[in-house]
């Protein structure tokens, strides 16, 4: 802290006007004033992305979106759901159609939102495994070599 006002001090041994003194001495005393309140911090860091995300028209369901948002750390593409309803996704979890959804492992969203797995041939069964659309024989099934 005292280095602005040896700034300040210094400022005076040139030569500036009375009106410019003054703004420098108003400068020094507003930064001792603020700064204990941590004011810089908060301007340096932008908008707050929970409440640029939540648009909810009655202050209960918007309260319930911040809520929801701040326990996805501000993570907004994890917040899911409607005003009133918001819920944080999981970390590995992605929001689909309103619903949180596992982009490896959900054969209804196989590595993408809405890319859902086609149906199994007969003796065979589906699954989503690390993004990619697998089928395999049913138990008892036997594999022919040709993909069948």
């Amino acid at each position: 802290m005292n280095h602005l006002f040896d700034e300040f001090s210094k400022s005076l041994a040139e030569s500036v006007s009375r009106r410019e003194t003054l703004r420098r001495l108003g400068a020094v005393f507003a930064g001792a004033v603020l700064s204990p309140l941590g004011l810089q911090t908060a301007w340096a860091k932008g908008p707050d992305p929970c409440k640029t995300f939540c648009k909810c028209r009655n202050s209960k369901q918007q309260n319930q979106c911040l809520a929801a948002c701040k326990a996805c750390n501000s993570d907004t593409s994890r917040v899911c759901g409607s005003c009133g309803s918001y819920v944080c996704c999981a970390a590995g979890r992605s929001c689909c159609s309103g619903h949180c959804a596992d982009l490896h492992n959900d054969v209804s969203n196989c590595g993408g939102c809405g890319r859902q797995c086609g149906a199994p041939p007969a003796n065979e069964s589906v699954a989503c495994v690390s993004g990619l659309c697998t089928y395999d024989c049913v138990p008892g099934a036997v594999d022919c070599g040709d993909g069948t």
